[in-house]
């Protein structure tokens, strides 16, 4: 299944350039093999499922921002960095589907974003749809391979020499390990790996692994960076120190669906924990994995939440935390990134947006509000604010948890309290 297509029909073009003449097409968008939009002429009333434009500049755009594009994960709205993730704005002058494409860590995420109607005539028909696409990183970086390969073969030579380029500049570092390596560092930081301007990431790295240099990089922002790279410095020999969880008695751990959302996986291996266990009641389930132990709080900067590290089958990690009931769901939160961590790997507890850490709050919420509990407690009703705020208690958590577990499992909105 190929997860994104970028499909060009070659037309007739009659465009002052030769070769976006030589480029011009019906470029139909399609995702897990479903287009993504139709487009409506305003005089014919003609739907097609493509846009009429040269493949040229779309090309150059993705050849020129693939390393960013594909491993920068989402961080913070910033309509800047939302503008090098946006395919639309590799067309200008062109209507082309707003869709955007960020890093999900292993995959990618394919999100669509409000269209820029104000040059436009054509009418987009889009699917309803607020949730992104989760899509395997392998085929989409096939797919849009594809979509630059075909463009080059319908340049005329010495045509496109931007574009041969660049895409021959990516060719050649995804050849190369160390290169391959440097460069996806700097797509995760949002810089051009090309670009002289890029800093030295190994300095920017300091003493962490790369593991977890790319656990953060995913987390933070390069102004975030040298703080929280510090707090986990300072931090780590705490770690050593930290009560264990024998993380190898769980078994193995559930492997991702990389087409399926990651709160599916979190409550998946949710579910297998508390089997694995014999318990349901979060308090019960807590006390089970670490023995009533206290683990270590520590403040810090924002893109880091705790680290957690695996040896010999056992984990122990350290926390950031304002208060018991954040404690253990970052607890939780790490015991799902130390359970899916290599033998000696240090892992980021953070709140990156990527598959792992959006599967692992997944996880943490199903731990603390279990949707079996809520479900019994509920009987199908809506309940109130009161019995809300009664159950996080209960359950160790906050109402916000409860409050989510309920919408996103059961379909409850909670009442407002009187």
């Amino acid at each position: 299944m190929t997860a994104l297509s970028l499909h060009p029909s070659w037309l007739v073009g009659d465009l002052d350039d030769p070769a976006e003449t030589a480029t011009f097409a019906e470029i139909a968008v399609s995702v897990d093999g479903e287009p993504l939009a139709q487009l409506e002429d305003p005089d014919t009333g003609r739907l097609s499922e493509g846009t009429r434009i040269p493949a040229l500049p779309l090309a150059q755009g993705l050849a020129q921002r693939w390393w960013r594009l594909l491993h920068e994960p989402e961080k913070h709205s910033d309509r800047r960095i939302e503008a090098r993730h946006r395919l639309d704005v590799l067309t200008p002058g062109y209507v082309f589907p707003p869709l955007a494409l960020w890093s999900g860590g292993d995959g990618i995420v394919a999100r669509l974003l409000t269209p820029d109607l104000r040059f436009q005539r054509q009418r987009f028909i889009l699917p309803e749809r607020d949730d992104p696409w989760y899509l395997p990183r392998l085929p989409v970086e096939g797919g849009l391979s594809a979509f630059i390969g075909a463009t080059l073969e319908r340049l005329p030579a010495h045509t496109g020499a931007e574009l041969r380029e660049s895409w021959e500049r990516v060719l050649c570092s995804r050849a190369d390990a160390e290169e391959l390596a440097w460069c996806i560092a700097a797509g995760r930081l949002g810089f051009d790996p090309y670009d002289a301007e890029t800093p030295d990431l190994e300095g920017l790295a300091g003493s962490l692994s790369p593991v977890l240099f790319a656990d953060l990089s995913e987390a933070a922002t390069v102004e975030e960076l040298p703080p929280a790279r510090e707090w986990i410095e300072a931090n780590q020999p705490a770690v050593a120190r930290a009560p264990q969880i024998r993380i190898g008695d769980l078994g193995k751990f559930p492997a991702p669906d990389p087409d399926d959302h990651p709160a599916h996986q979190g409550f998946a291996a949710a579910l297998r924990l508390r089997a694995t266990l014999g318990r349901q009641h979060p308090r019960d389930v807590l006390q089970e994995l670490t023995g009533g132990a206290v683990f270590e709080v520590a403040s810090g900067p924002r893109a880091v939440q705790g680290i957690a590290h695996r040896v010999n089958g056992m984990m122990s990690a350290v926390i950031r935390a304002y208060d018991d009931a954040q404690r253990r769901f970052r607890l939780c939160h790490a015991i799902f990134v130390g359970w899916d961590a290599g033998p000696g790997e240090d892992r980021l507890v953070s709140p990156a947006k990527t598959r792992r850490h959006q599967a692992a709050r997944a996880f943490a919420a199903e731990l603390l509000a279990p949707t079996e509990l809520l479900r019994e407690r509920t009987d199908g009703r809506r309940p109130t604010g009161a019995q809300v705020e009664k159950w996080a208690e209960e359950f160790g958590t906050t109402a916000h948890v409860v409050k989510e577990q309920l919408w996103n499992r059961l379909r409850l909105p909670a009442q407002m309290t009187t």
